[in-house]
């Protein structure tokens, strides 16, 4: 052991380790002063080997056995590197209060994830728009703002038909046999012909000669559509700058959060909710069997039509943020954006439910 000497104020590179110490000993433990220069520290030492140390690269702590602290005011802590936990047994935290957990710069990203949103808007409402204006704006969920009707339903010229004719007429006698009689039917022969049904007597368009659905009918092009290019160009410069800002902070690769939970787990995901419509709606988009209708006057008869609604995908955009993986081992409520839910996988896909509801504005199963 080095006491203090020649080397105190020796500023050139020390050449021997721990060669300016000092130690205070005692029979609880020890406090060691080492003044090498640039190896500066300073340390406590417990006879039962819990020990605290101060050197250039921080601090080191030992516990032996039990930690217990109590802070009569606030605590604050700040990691500006990786935080690791490693805790072998259980953990408990007892709140009293509200706890609020932060994962990303959730009061600097705030605004530019509602710009993104807000300025894919635009471009959403374009594709919202059907091809052809087949029909005016009726609500702002189901047709885009911009959504208007300028062209004419299918228009009833002349509309062929099937008329049933009577080629031999049905016999009906009676045969006298032993004691009784026997009824003898002999069906006659039927056949159906084409003929061209009268406007008025028509069950699909009441006599207007005007097809009730905008199916197969004539209308103008969407010009409106043209435009998806150039916003999309447009908005993706501007887009650039709103996650430019996503990046200002000091770890901008930030923001996920992954974690195991074994029992139950309540969460919010992503800053901003993507309530995009996902489909576009024509009340009138086309028309389906109803009926067969005989006409009033007897010559014809009718395959009748009603118009029902056309439902369309609307591609959605993905915001930056907002997905979540899990596994649920008990139950699972889920309210989901525009971009809906999707099940993948390139095996089986089984779903078993003990009720299960379905319900959508369209259901398609294909096999």
């Amino acid at each position: 052991m080095h006491y203090p000497g020649k080397y105190s104020n020796d500023g050139r590179q020390n050449s021997e380790i721990h060669k300016d110490k000092a130690v205070i000993n005692q029979a609880a433990g020890n406090i060691e002063f080492i003044n090498t220069k640039d190896s500066e520290s300073v340390s406590i030492t417990h006879k039962n080997g819990t020990f605290i140390k101060f050197d250039k690269f921080g601090s080191e702590i030992l516990t032996t056995r039990d930690k217990r602290e109590n802070v009569i005011g606030d605590s604050l802590l700040n990691i500006n590197g990786t935080h690791i936990e490693t805790i072998d047994e259980n953990k408990e935290e007892v709140t009293l209060g509200d706890v609020i957990e932060k994962v990303g710069d959730i009061d600097k990203w705030m605004s530019p994830m509602e710009k993104i949103k807000e300025s894919q808007r635009e471009l959403h409402d374009l594709k919202r728009l059907f091809e052809l204006k087949r029909t005016d704006k009726h609500n702002d969920i189901d047709q885009a703002p911009e959504q208007e009707k300028v062209g004419k339903n299918k228009t009833y010229a002349g509309v062929t038909s099937k008329v049933l004719v009577s080629t031999t007429n049905t016999e009906f006698k009676k045969t006298a046999k032993n004691s009784g009689e026997i009824i003898e039917i002999k069906d006659g022969k039927e056949s159906y012909n084409d003929v061209s049904s009268a406007g008025k007597r028509c069950f699909t368009c009441w006599g207007k000669l005007l097809s009730p659905s905008t199916q197969d009918g004539t209308f103008d092009a969407e010009e409106l559509k043209d435009k998806i290019f150039r916003t999309r160009e447009r908005i993706q410069i501007e887009m650039m700058e709103y996650e430019a800002q996503l990046g200002q902070n000091k770890h901008p690769e930030g923001g996920s959060y992954i974690r195991t939970i074994a029992k139950n787990f309540v969460d919010n995901i992503g800053l901003v909710f993507n309530d995009f419509e996902s489909f576009r709606k024509d009340p009138k988009g086309k028309l389906v069997p109803y009926g067969v209708k005989i006409d009033p006057l007897g010559s014809t008869i009718y395959t009748q039509f009603r118009e029902t609604s056309l439902v369309e995908n609307v591609d959605v955009e993905k915001l930056p943020g907002g997905t979540y993986e899990l596994n649920v081992c008990d139950g699972w409520t889920a309210t989901v954006g525009s971009n809906g839910i999707n099940f993948k996988t390139t095996g089986p896909l089984n779903i078993y439910g003990t009720l299960v509801n379905m319900m959508g504005e369209q259901i398609t199963i294909n096999s």
